[in-house]
């Protein structure tokens, strides 16, 4: 039977057969039947009705499921079946006709009995004598033979009206009225429990919620700092190799300006002016006359001696960062250069302190180490040279001349009248037709503070 059809039989059981009314004002109609099936055992069965008085064994100590749950609480189901099949016939009254069948077939055992194994019997022992079919189909044969009056139920239902109505006038009014009231306060306390109870339980929604929604976030946000986990991860790892990457380039550069201050300081021992003033560390060495101490030497002159050591020192020092600069944006602007001297002849040069421009205008013309620098072809090399191309650079106190040649070179060039030496060395092999090659890096200095000159090599 669907669930449906199953819930409309018992609405119309509860409703049309009484069974509603078992469970209603502290269940006085159930009490009305327990009161009818002892006048009936009576009637019936005496013998046993005088033996439960005897051990004051009352009808709702054992009958009241029989009621109440139409005897499917104990029986098995193909019995209960067959009851709710008389009830749906002939109505409530079949409930007295099962019980009386159950009473007068175990009428033998329960004479033997006391109050504890009456009990025990209809709790455990009565219910399996009717697990057999046989059994529950005799019972059923005998409950439909007892024939139970529906005037005689009447009857026996007024007098259990009538004598409940004597109890209550027998009782004490004072009695009553307080159990009326007791029972007033139980019900106010019963409805006041309920709605604690509905309040409970919407408090109990509420935090489950609220709880839900709070795990809710706490996973966002959990997820959030995974993520933000992961991503500080990644960028630590990223800055962990940038700074590997930073120091081994600060490695290697350190490693680059120790070998261009150990070459500076090379070039600074084969220069015989040089020599003088510095040591091999770097530093100005004290001059011999100072460390005598002679008692000849004038003040003046050693006031005129330090002078000359700190404007040498500066100078030098100068030279130094100039020459480190000039070298550092050579090395990285030498193959433009080469490229343009290949093209048109013409190069540009960047200066120990900025760069060059080049021009063409005046073959062989330099002025400052500001206004720029010229390179021509030039034909008239020395015996030796092998000159290909040469390029001229004047600042202060430095003069520069690319040659392609493999060795030492002397020149005598002139420059107004006055001539000075310039001494260049190339390392690197000579310029080809594509234009590829090198700057020489060899310098010397020359006269002090030189003006626009013309040199003819």
């Amino acid at each position: 039977m669907p669930e449906e059809q199953a819930f409309s039989v018992l609405v119309k059981i509860m409703f049309d057969y009484g069974l509603r009314e078992l469970f209603k004002q502290n269940f006085e109609d159930l009490h009305c039947k327990f009161y009818q099936l002892e006048r009936l055992m009576q009637e019936y069965i005496p013998d046993l009705y005088n033996h439960f008085l005897d051990i004051s064994l009352e009808a709702h100590m054992y009958a009241s499921q029989w009621f109440l749950t139409l005897f499917t609480a104990k029986f098995p189901l193909y019995m209960v079946f067959h009851i709710i099949d008389l009830l749906l016939c002939e109505g409530i009254s079949v409930i007295f006709n099962v019980a009386l069948g159950l009473l007068k077939t175990t009428k033998d055992d329960l004479l033997l009995t006391d109050f504890e194994g009456a009990l025990k019997f209809f709790r455990v022992q009565l219910p399996k004598r009717y697990r057999s079919e046989e059994n529950a189909k005799k019972l059923m044969e005998l409950a439909c033979n007892m024939k139970i009056s529906q005037k005689k139920l009447k009857k026996y239902e007024k007098e259990y009206h009538t004598m409940r109505e004597q109890q209550a006038q027998q009782e004490d009014p004072i009695e009553r009225f307080e159990a009326e009231e007791k029972a007033d306060a139980l019900n106010k306390e019963l409805l006041m429990t309920k709605q604690k109870l509905i309040d409970a339980e919407e408090e109990k929604r509420r935090l489950e919620e609220e709880s839900a929604q709070l795990k809710e976030m706490c996973r966002r946000e959990l997820d959030k700092a995974e993520s933000e986990i992961k991503k500080n991860s990644s960028i630590i790892g990223d800055y962990k190799q940038i700074c590997s990457q930073l120091s081994e380039r600060l490695e290697k550069q350190q490693t680059a300006n120790k070998a261009e201050i150990e070459k500076i300081r090379q070039k600074v021992d084969d220069c015989e002016h040089c020599r003088e003033f510095f040591n091999k560390e770097g530093r100005v060495k004290v001059a011999s006359s100072a460390k005598d101490g002679s008692d000849e030497d004038t003040d003046e002159e050693k006031e005129t001696l330090k002078n000359q050591l700190r404007e040498m020192e500066l100078e030098l020092a100068q030279t130094k960062l100039q020459l480190v600069e000039a070298e550092c944006k050579i090395q990285g602007l030498a193959q433009i250069g080469m490229d343009e001297i290949a093209a048109n002849g013409t190069v540009k040069v960047l200066d120990p302190a900025r760069l060059l421009k080049s021009s063409d205008k005046e073959q062989g013309r330099f002025s400052s180490a500001a206004d720029g620098v010229t390179a021509t072809l030039d034909s008239q090399a020395p015996e030796g040279a092998e000159v290909s191309k040469t390029v001229f650079c004047n600042s202060r106190q430095l003069d520069i001349l690319v040659y392609s040649s493999k060795s030492y070179h002397e020149l005598q060039p002139q420059a107004n009248n006055s001539s000075y030496t310039i001494l260049m060395v190339s390392s690197t092999p000579a310029l080809n037709g594509s234009g590829q090659g090198n700057c020489l890096d060899l310098l010397q200095t020359s006269e002090d503070k030189l003006g626009p000159q013309e040199f003819n090599v």
